[in-house]
């Protein structure tokens, strides 16, 4: 049951953050200081870790790895004093809309407590009959939300971080045709927003069964030449080349993750490693034939 509370507990308080942190947002041209900036992107690159998890793009240990980087990365960033004095954000804010955000923000966790008691004891936990049901309920509820945002957006077409979000809750439900023409707007809007294309290329490649070459590729190429140590695109270049046999590409990307790992990451190491060393047996075995030329 602990178990059981820690994730609900956990499952909504990511929903709440997700879907009110826009909306709370200070309007479109109040200024903000620059760790609040920081603290939103990170937010952001958080929430984007969970939905490649979700999705199937990143596994236990590489969701594990990056989440370790995320978080040295955020406590470097909040520590200092300033951000420097060119740093800019990307995206613009939602404006704020008050009374939507305190309908989600009482209406998820009622939700949350109905369903618990209709399926709260342990016996319940363990069928799936009824946690099914609740969870078709949930994502109509998240259907609505995204149809609003989108109505909004449709008023506002140049929130590139409204486009962005949507995106991410069509890819959260699986939708990814729909994900995929959001992030398209998204980073025509914000161009230079390296986890961003990283997103568009995640949607893309699982609506081609999950394959990165072409327009994808393209993209996390994009993405590494903005920000060449950006974890997401960095992995997703790895597999890229791992895919197409460019099995030395593969390894310098993943030898450029291992570098930001921090020192108790010691199942992350493994893990690379691990994928290093099967790429450097290939590379090998690969151009063993064609070596001897006299």
């Amino acid at each position: 049951m602990l178990v059981f509370w820690g994730i609900a507990i956990a499952l909504l308080v990511l929903t709440l953050t997700l879907l009110l942190f826009p909306l709370l947002r200070a309007g479109r041209f109040k200024p903000t200081d620059s760790r609040t900036e920081v603290l939103a992107i990170y937010r952001q690159q958080f929430n984007e870790l969970e939905q490649d998890k979700t999705s199937g793009v990143l596994d236990n240990q590489q969701y594990e790895l990056a989440k370790s980087d995320l978080g040295r990365r955020l406590l470097e960033d909040t520590a200092s004093p300033a951000q420097s004095a060119g740093q800019k954000a990307t995206a613009k804010p939602f404006v704020a809309d008050v009374r939507l955000a305190i309908t989600l923000l009482v209406l998820v966790p009622l939700l949350a407590v109905g369903i618990y008691l209709k399926i709260g004891n342990p016996q319940a936990i363990l069928t799936t009959a009824e946690p099914l049901a609740e969870q078709a309920s949930d994502v109509k509820n998240i259907e609505n939300i995204l149809q609003s945002l989108r109505e909004r957006l449709e008023k506002d077409p140049a929130d590139g971080a409204g486009w962005a979000l949507l995106a991410r809750g069509y890819a959260k439900l699986q939708r990814f045709d729909d994900a995929a023409i959001a992030y398209g707007r998204a980073v025509k809007i914000i161009p230079d927003d390296a986890n961003l294309l990283a997103d568009y290329a995640v949607a893309l490649a699982v609506l081609q069964d999950r394959k990165l070459e072409g327009k994808p590729e393209e993209l996390v190429n994009q993405a590494l030449k903005i920000d060449p140590n950006a974890v997401k695109p960095l992995m997703l270049g790895a597999s890229a080349a791992f895919d197409r046999k460019d099995y030395q590409t593969a390894i310098t990307y993943w030898e450029r993750v291992q570098k930001q790992l921090p020192e108790n990451a010691e199942e992350a190491q493994k893990s690379i490693a691990a994928a290093i060393e099967r790429a450097q047996g290939l590379a090998a075995g690969k151009a063993q034939p064609s070596a001897p030329k006299d």
